[in-house]
Order: structure tokens, then C-alpha cells, then sequence
């Protein structure tokens, strides 16, 4: 497989980042900055992990595309 090392890395730590769950440590310093209750918190910021990730993997597309 011609796959450029760098780029398989990047794919897998933006696939990792896709979900956040109540034992990471993020989202309990993102629930108790923004005073969210935990319904709240896991709404919001599973929406804002899948988008931030989704655009990271068109990025990364876009790169392989362009650049390799």
C-alpha cells in the first residue's frame, strides 16, 4: 500500500477524537467551565467533536489529494 505514514497517523488520531464520554477529563473541565449539566454537555460537545473531526478528514483528504 503507497500510503504516506504521516498521513495514516493523522487519520487515526482525527478518527480517535470523534467521540468524547464522560470519563475523559476534557468533558468534565468543558461541563464545569461553561456551569452545563451533563445532558447538556454530552450534546453539545459530542456535535462539536464530530464536526471538528469530520472536517479534519476532509482536510486530510484534501492533503492527500493535493500533495501526494
Amino acid at each position: 500500500m503507497d500510503i504516506d505514514p504521516i498521513l495514516l497517523f493523522l487519520s487515526a488520531a482525527t478518527g480517535a477524537s470523534i467521540a468524547c464520554h464522560v470519563n475523559d477529563s476534557f468533558f468534565w473541565v468543558y461541563n464545569n467551565t461553561l456551569g452545563f449539566n451533563m445532558n447538556t454537555s454530552l450534546k453539545t460537545l459530542t456535535v462539536a467533536n464530530v464536526i471538528s473531526a469530520l472536517g479534519a478528514l476532509f482536510g486530510l483528504f484534501l492533503i492527500e489529494i493535493f500533495f501526494f
